[in-house]
C-alpha cells in the first residue's frame, strides 16, 4: 500500500544502470536501448520512498505492485524532485 506514487516512461539510455541491463545475462539483453518502460516512484505510509522499474516479466506492466526495486541513487536520478520531500530511502 502505497501514500503516493509518480510514473514515468524512460528509454533504458537514459540512465547507466538500466543501459546496463541490456548487456549480456541481464533482463533486458536483447533489447534496444531506446526501449521505452516504466519507473515508479512510491511513497509509504511511514515517511520513506522507494522506487521500482518495469521488467519484461512485470505482470500487466504494474510496476507499483510487481516491478524490480531501483538502488536509491539511480531512483534519486530519475525522480529528484523526491529526494527534496524529506523522505528516507527504504531499503
Amino acid at each position: 500500500m502505497h501514500k503516493s506514487h509518480e510514473t514515468k516512461d524512460v528509454k533504458l539510455k537514459d540512465n547507466p544502470f538500466l543501459l546496463g541491463l541490456t548487456r549480456q545475462g541481464m533482463v533486458y539483453q536483447h533489447c534496444s536501448p531506446d526501449t521505452v518502460i516504466k519507473v515508479t516512484a512510491a511513497e509509504g505510509f511511514y515517511g520513506e520512498w522507494a522506487a521500482y522499474f518495469e521488467t519484461p516479466y512485470t505482470p500487466f506492466r504494474n510496476v507499483l505492485d510487481y516491478g524490480n526495486k531501483l538502488p536509491e541513487e539511480v531512483a534519486a536520478a530519475l525522480f529528484p524532485e523526491w529526494t527534496k520531500k524529506n523522505l528516507k530511502w527504504r531499503p
